[in-house]
């Protein structure tokens, strides 16, 4: 046993002795506390006390807490129902201020919200759901509303009314069952069976939707899959050259003659490599964990995904949907990490290692999305790791619907059972340049 943690040590050393180790692994801690601090540094609300100053960072945070304060609770029909007529107030009151001429210009978008911040990210969930521009607008409107005045970003009167509160969630079922109907750009028609299985998902989620503050899940779900990618980029450079720089600098005939053999030394080289990517997970991410809850504290933790996600049908709060993220993303990053590592123990070159896993993780988002290899075509790496909980995608195996969460995680394990031993076999019978 000390001899194989002999050979762990070694094995450290000679990966921290390249530079591009080094500068990977500093570039990486640093994106992950930079984009923990990014989005909340550069997310902006309108300052109340003024029509057109902006607020940023941690005052933006405590005006934005302070406003939910207003809307927190449950998005019911009475809090949809307010929020449609408080925007209809306000944008009468900037129908009037226009007229009398003291306002002009893009600073009516920011006056519009500064009067009504505490409306705002409601009125977005509702301009998705009861607005025929859906998800493209942040003002609750349809095609017959009232143009108010023409800028930069026109804004109209929404004719709805609190009336039409009643139909938000039934709004919402209707948009799902219609997605289901349709023929999906990716995944094609679905069956019958398989509509049923989403129906029943979404028939599941409790409603309404309870509601309140939640900007550090906005951000750490936002976050999760770009460091995973950054991640992942660096263990295609680092590990490339873990076998194939051995043959670079045919180290391995001393190997060969030494009592540890190249048995040993295989396992040493893949323990090491696999911890290594695992400790920089867990790094990488606990630091954008840390930074942001630092920032914007823990509030929405237990809110349900559709806040983030309206049309999901997966029944998560929203830390339940970042635990699935962050697992799923880990074991991607694991699996390629095992093929990097086989094309390294094959090839006698790292620069070759490099680009070869470089075109297998790109080449399928290069690829045009279609119903014919659209279920294949997102098990790639790549796309494995954008996991979308709006996506409705289940994997029909042996008669039994499984969610793309439970594919993408045994395809992962699948990939590392067999990568891990055909590195093994195929490091030791290399033969010797």
């Amino acid at each position: 046993m000390n001899q194989f943690f002999n050979l762990v040590k070694f094995e450290y050393k000679k990966i921290f002795k390249r530079k591009i180790t080094i500068v990977g692994i500093v570039a990486f801690m640093l994106f992950s506390i930079i984009s923990g601090q990014l989005i909340n540094s550069i997310w902006r609300v309108e300052n109340p006390d003024s029509s057109i100053d902006m607020i940023a960072g941690k005052k933006a945070v405590d005006l934005q807490k302070t406003a939910v304060e207003y809307t927190h609770g449950f998005l019911d029909e009475a809090l949809i129902g307010q929020a449609i007529t408080d925007k209809n107030q306000i944008l009468q009151r900037l129908s009037e201020e226009i007229q009398n001429e003291e306002h002009q210009g893009a600073d009516l978008v920011a006056l519009s919200y500064a009067r009504l911040q505490e409306y705002q990210n409601v009125s977005f969930l509702i301009s998705s759901v009861l607005s025929q521009n859906q998800g493209y607008t942040m003002n609750i409107v349809d095609d017959e509303s009232e143009t108010i005045t023409y800028t930069a970003n026109p804004i109209k009167k929404t004719s709805l009314t609190e009336e039409d509160a009643k139909n938000f969630y039934s709004t919402r079922d209707e948009q799902i069952n219609d997605e289901l109907n349709s023929t999906h750009y990716i995944f094609g028609d679905y069956t019958q069976e398989e509509q049923e299985v989403f129906q029943q998902r979404n028939d599941a989620i409790s409603t309404p939707f309870q509601y309140g503050y939640r900007q550090s899940w906005y951000t750490l779900l936002n976050n999760a899959q770009n460091i995973a990618l950054f991640l992942t980029v660096l263990a295609i450079i680092i590990l490339s050259s873990v076998f194939s720089g051995e043959y670079v600098n045919r180290f391995e005939q001393m190997l060969l003659t030494t009592k540890n053999g190249v048995g040993k030394t295989a396992f040493a080289k893949v323990f090491t490599s696999l911890s290594l990517i695992t400790m920089l997970f867990i790094t990488g991410y606990g630091l954008n964990f840390l930074v942001t809850i630092l920032h914007c504290g823990v509030d929405g933790w237990n809110l349900p995904i559709q806040l983030e996600i309206l049309y999901s049908v997966y029944d998560f709060t929203m830390l339940e949907a970042y635990l699935c993220i962050i697992g799923v993303t880990f074991a991607v990053v694991m699996a390629v990490s095992c093929s990097v590592l086989f094309y390294s123990a094959i090839v006698k070159s790292p620069f070759v290692t490099v680009i070869t896993n470089a075109l297998i993780f790109l080449v399928p988002v290069m690829i045009p999305p279609t119903p014919a290899i659209g279920q294949l075509q997102i098990l790639a790496p790549a796309l494995s790791l954008s996991l979308n909980l709006e996506y409705y995608n289940v994997y029909h195996i042996f008669g039994v619907y499984i969610d793309q969460i439970i594919v993408f995680l045994g395809v992962s394990l699948l990939t590392m059972l067999v990568f891990i031993p055909l590195t093994y076999y195929g490091y030791k019978h290399q033969k010797v340049g």
